[in-house]
């Protein structure tokens, strides 16, 4: 059901976000280095954060909208990379077609879901995933407030 989800999420990223989907997940596959270690400080820095606000009388909405936030974002950064996995295998295997981020969406959320359900490997490719989904869209953000 895990990959139900995850392919109906995409589906909205892939329609809703046409402009901004496939812009993240060009500077997960530019700068896929670099994507990882803001991803790895989101993914860790974010939750003790929120659990220190819940300490507070007055941070506790602020810890609770921080944790949802962190929880949304872990789960679509999965997706992105996913995206961008489903992107490589189209473009190696159809080398002149124009590949439409759906099919992309599809076959990359099937394999990257297999891949994570594996024991023992699984949650390290999906901490991996997660961490170039995040450190991509926090590329894409940052940018985004450059230009403004």
């Amino acid at each position: 059901y895990v990959i139900f989800s995850a392919l109906l999420v995409g589906l909205v990223l892939v329609l809703l976000g046409k402009k901004i989907t496939p812009k993240i997940i060009q500077k997960i596959e530019d700068k896929p280095f670099q994507a990882l270690l803001p991803g790895l400080v989101i993914m860790f820095i974010l939750p003790p954060i929120a659990l220190f606000l819940a300490f507070t009388v007055i941070g506790i909405p602020l810890a609770l909208i921080v944790i949802a936030l962190w929880f949304v974002a872990v789960f679509i950064a999965k997706i992105f990379t996913a995206i961008l996995v489903g992107e490589i295998i189209l473009h190696s295997l159809i080398k002149k077609h124009d590949t439409k981020l759906i099919w992309s969406l599809i076959l990359g959320v099937i394999i990257c879901y297999l891949l994570f359900a594996i024991p023992f490997v699984g949650w390290i490719i999906s901490l991996i995933a997660a961490w170039l989904g995040l450190g991509g869209l926090w590329l894409y953000v940052t940018n985004q407030f450059r230009n403004l």
